[in-house]
């Protein structure tokens, strides 16, 4: 059975993105070429705030933010902690949960909004993933 867990979108994300696509339309000329790059920009922002999401599948977790995607065994998932970084990671907020897996070699960040549902998850599936909260 597949679990989807959506992200926790935070507020500086949302102003973030409001302001990539609406200031460029408020403050440029309406334009052909401005209209197009920023159609273009909303093409890209606009997937990754509402297409952010989770899921658990058997021994898999997916990651899909906009149109990138990941697939991580979770049995090699070694260790999961509460962050705050503010690096690039498919979360839509800074109230972080950072993954290690492939024996630490690899991290990435997520932000679901069920945190303890979302760990739970991947422990029932993983009991050797050390949690640090």
């Amino acid at each position: 059975m597949k679990k989807v867990f959506k992200s926790k979108v935070g507020i500086v994300i949302v102003a973030a993105t409001i302001l990539a696509i609406g200031l460029p339309l408020w403050t440029l000329p309406l334009t052909l070429i401005n209209l197009v790059v920023i159609g273009v920009l909303g093409g890209i922002l606009l997937p990754i705030l509402f297409g952010t999401y989770y899921a658990i599948q058997d021994d898999i977790l997916f990651i899909r933010c906009g149109l990138l995607f990941w697939h991580i065994d979770i049995g090699t998932i070694v260790s999961i902690k509460e962050t705050r970084s503010i690096l690039s990671s498919p979360a839509l907020s800074f109230d972080r949960l950072e993954i290690k897996y492939e024996n630490g070699r690899s991290r990435i960040m997520v932000s679901p909004k069920l945190k303890r549902d979302f760990i739970d998850a991947l422990i029932s599936v993983n009991k050797t993933i050390s949690v640090l909260l």
